[in-house]
């Protein structure tokens, strides 16, 4: 029947958070939801790939209705919940198709953003390191990942920042001189206050500080999986109390404030006093990503203050996602080409069941006839023995596609279907055809 590739997923198109987040899927659970599958006779291997915005698993299979019944009774029986109505299923060139536009951003809520590429790598490596993948997912994931690079070197995809927290440090790393001499406070540990946190480690600034209501919300960040070697390892990161963010804020030359307070955090009627006693010779920098509003409009009025708003953030994120649009028909053409290779690919496999029979044949004649030739040798001419071994091996190869071409011929129904076959046997076997008798 040979092996086919299916898919089912959800994403935030199809599914809501809740949802999306039961099926998140730990180490543990993802090696024991795949054992699950492979466990079947008609699964020769699956890749999950779990991210915040979509679960996807990719499966491989023998037969494309019972590896879909296996998918979804194993996704229900996660999840306990029927999943009909928020998931999508796809097959064979529709998941090529899809995973090179998820591989290269297209499918992601920010259209280029960067993560999504390693997601992918991660997951196929996690299949790939544990035995789980059949040959069609080894090609079609490391096609998707090369596709991903692809538009990532030939497209400006994934330029230009596409969201307010990314378009903030930008905008400092464009406003500032030489930013990695900056001393930066950064106000609270939220989501926002995390991404501008980690984008701003990246830089080596001379000071990276933080300031939380809650100083365990700042450990809780600092400390988790994902980032905690990151930040064990800069002697830059300092935090800071609550309560001397307005009298330490002369300390820095950029403020960056996210938080989700219903009210400002930096007053002017307390703000601007510090400053002016401060007597700044040099700027400072103030960024407001939180709404409503952290820093009143006051502070911004007075003598070495910049302050950017997210309205002035905003616009630049959308002249930016602008400059990204265009840049997918690009990518699109380069996913154009790595599908033809992949058909191409899938096409050439088609054959390998057939190769390795023919092979397989061939060596066992030639067992045969090389026993035979060998019981023969004993009082007899060698060089005509071995003739005709070389004789008999080429007719008892020779023998059934002889017999098949004449009967293809005798049933063809007209001359141009003749034609037809006696083309495909003079390809098949490497033969020029010199149009005689």
């Amino acid at each position: 029947m040979g092996e086919r590739l299916i898919l089912l997923g959800l994403n935030h198109k199809t599914a809501s958070v809740a949802t999306r987040e039961k099926v998140a899927f730990s180490e543990a659970e993802k090696i024991e939801f795949i054992g699950n599958l492979t466990d079947c006779h008609f699964c020769n291997g699956a890749v999950i790939l779990a991210t915040c915005n979509r679960t996807e698993i990719y499966m491989s299979t023998e037969d494309i209705s019972d590896g879909r019944k296996l998918l979804i009774n194993n996704l229900e029986g996660y999840l306990n919940e029927d999943i009909r109505d928020c998931t999508y299923f796809l097959t064979d060139d529709e998941i090529a198709n899809h995973l090179f536009e998820v591989a290269t951003g297209l499918d992601s809520m920010i259209q280029g953003e960067p993560q999504i590429l390693g997601q992918v790598r991660e997951a196929y490596e996690f299949s790939a390191g544990r035995g789980f993948c059949s040959t069609y997912l080894h090609e079609l994931f490391n096609r998707a990942i090369r596709t991903g690079k692809r538009a990532r070197s030939e497209t400006g995809i994934s330029e230009k920042a596409a969201s307010v927290a990314y378009a903030a440090v930008e905008l400092l790393k464009g406003e500032v001189s030489d930013i990695r001499d900056s001393k930066v406070l950064v106000i609270g540990a939220g989501e926002m206050g995390q991404i501008v946190l980690k984008n701003l480690l990246k830089l080596e600034l001379k000071e990276l500080a933080i300031t939380n209501r809650t100083r365990a919300r700042i450990q809780d960040f600092i400390q988790g999986e994902a980032v905690k070697d990151d930040f064990a390892n800069c002697s830059a990161l300092k935090v800071v109390d609550w309560d001397d963010k307005i009298k330490k804020i002369n300390e820095y030359d950029i403020v960056v404030s996210s938080t989700n307070a219903p009210h400002p955090v930096l007053y002017g009627d307390r703000v601007i006093p510090e400053l002016e006693m401060g007597k700044r010779q040099l700027p400072l920098y103030m960024i407001d990503l939180a709404m409503p509003r952290d820093i009143e409009a006051a502070i911004g009025e007075i003598e070495n203050v910049e302050l950017y708003m997210l309205d002035d953030l905003q616009e630049i994120v959308a002249e930016n996602m602008k400059f990204r649009e265009n840049e997918c028909e690009a990518v699109y053409g380069i996913i154009a080409e790595e599908k033809l290779d992949w058909q191409d690919w899938c096409q050439t496999r088609k054959a390998v069941p057939l190769i390795k029979k023919l092979s397989n044949k061939a060596r066992e004649i030639s067992r045969e006839e090389e026993n035979r030739a060998i019981n023969n040798l004993e009082g007899c001419n060698d060089q005509e023995t071995i003739k005709e071994m070389g004789y008999r091996i080429i007719n008892r190869l020779l023998h059934h596609p002889r017999i098949r071409l004449k009967e293809m011929l005798q049933e063809a129904d007209s001359a141009e279907e003749e034609e037809r076959i006696l083309e495909i046997a003079f390809n098949l076997f490497g033969l020029e055809n010199e149009g005689g008798n």
